[in-house]
């Protein structure tokens, strides 16, 4: 929009010459009033200095009382006197005249120069809120790019343009996330699709070879031992699954309360106590009954499951213990095993979604997943120390806790 359209179309303009108009006609107004009362002054002060003069007094000498008097009564034949009527003077309309177009003259420049100033002023406000408008538009093709600061220093200008700054680097960055969690769901849909693909196609191929070829009971059996198995998988899989796509999309509320950790560790263990009886491990619990800190205990108690049935699954341990330990201001808890140990190049991808490798039954590879996103909701950094043939040990510690064991 140029400076013509702005002075067509721009109510603030359109206002200023109005008020303009409206000032020139009070102006010549009041000049007018003004021109008639100064210029009687003028003409009556001439009076007096006439009959001042006519009763005797100097031409430099201030009219006085008894002077003017004196002056009235020499001239009274020619009817001029102190209270003479100012219209019947000549040079009173001249006066007036002169008055009014100096008053007038000096009221339209003044007017004149302030309407030409708020007239610029506007124009340049009205070329930044235009600039700002394009940089407006520009962001809503370009949400990356920026905006520039416009105005003076701590003018209403530049707090606008702070604030849409402001308001472009939170929308960009929260486009970002958006990005970044659609490309956190399409990977994952690929890996969970992929996961659930290898288990139908098992399910498929031996429901085949069931239904069309005429097996012995004890390849029957064990084809179908291996469709149950998949199918269990399928459902272990898909429950993991949605459990982690809502700790992504950080739709969990966690319930934090202040409860005793060691309750917590107990339910895991029993919960996974079958499958270590089943395998012949030793499960053990150590540390002080009484640590105490604000945790959710259905989701902890969940990521510590995990924890144990890796070890179960995939460490080929025969001793697991969970330890807690009480340390200032904050509260210790490892999970040991004395398996074979996790390799070196494994150990960075253990927590990725579907990056173990295992071939363990109803293995889905979320687990370990899981658990890494609880520790980190309740702040605890899950930390992992293996060495081959030694074991491995996962480590979390809980920050801010500042009771004391008694």
């Amino acid at each position: 929009m140029d400076r013509a359209e702005r002075l067509i179309s721009n109510s603030g303009i359109r206002r200023i010459l109005t008020g303009w108009t409206v000032g020139i006609v009070l102006a010549g107004v009041g000049s007018c009033l003004l021109s008639r009362v100064i210029a009687g002054r003028i003409i009556r002060s001439e009076i007096r200095t006439i009959l001042s003069i006519a009763g005797g007094a100097g031409i430099t000498e201030k009219p006085g009382a008894i002077r003017i008097a004196a002056g009235a009564e020499q001239l009274a034949p020619y009817g001029l006197n102190e209270n003479a009527p100012l219209r019947l003077m000549p040079d009173y309309s001249s006066a007036r005249t002169a008055v009014f177009l100096g008053l007038f003259a000096l009221s339209a420049l003044l007017l004149t120069l302030f309407a030409l100033y708020a007239y610029f002023l506007t124009d340049r406000t009205c070329t930044d809120l235009e600039n700002i408008y394009q940089d407006c538009m520009l962001l809503a093709e370009h949400p990356d790019s920026s905006t520039a600061l416009r105005g003076s220093e701590g003018s209403s200008l530049r707090r606008v343009c702070s604030g849409i700054r402001a308001i472009a680097d939170r929308s960009s960055h929260a486009s970002s996330l958006l990005k970044r969690e659609k490309r956190q769901l399409s990977d994952f849909l690929a890996d969970f699709s992929h996961q659930l693909k290898g288990a139908l196609s098992v399910v498929r191929l031996n429901r085949d070879m069931l239904s069309e070829l005429k097996l012995p009971q004890e390849e029957q059996e064990r084809l179908s031992g291996e469709i149950t198995e998949q199918l269990d998988r399928m459902e272990t899989l898909v429950l993991e699954g949605l459990k982690l796509a809502k700790l992504d999309a950080s739709a969990v509320q966690y319930a934090f309360t202040e409860t005793d950790l060691t309750g917590t560790c107990s339910i895991a263990e029993n919960r996974v106590l079958p499958l270590f009886r089943q395998k012949g491990i030793r499960l053990s619990l150590s540390g002080d009954p009484e640590i105490r800190f604000p945790h959710d205990r259905v989701w902890l108690c969940e990521a510590i499951e995990n924890l144990l049935r890796n070890a179960a699954e995939h460490a080929g341990c025969t001793e697991a213990v969970i330890a807690l330990e009480q340390l200032p201001g904050a509260v210790k808890l490892t999970v040991t095993d004395n398996g074979a140990g996790i390799p070196p190049e494994r150990i960075r991808h253990l927590f990725d979604r579907f990056s173990s490798g295992s071939s363990a039954p109803n293995h889905t590879g979320i687990g370990m997943a899981i658990a890494n996103r609880i520790f980190s909701a309740h702040g605890a950094a899950l930390t992992v120390f293996s060495s081959p043939d030694t074991g491995t040990q996962f480590l979390a510690v809980f920050c801010g806790n500042d009771q004391q064991t008694e």
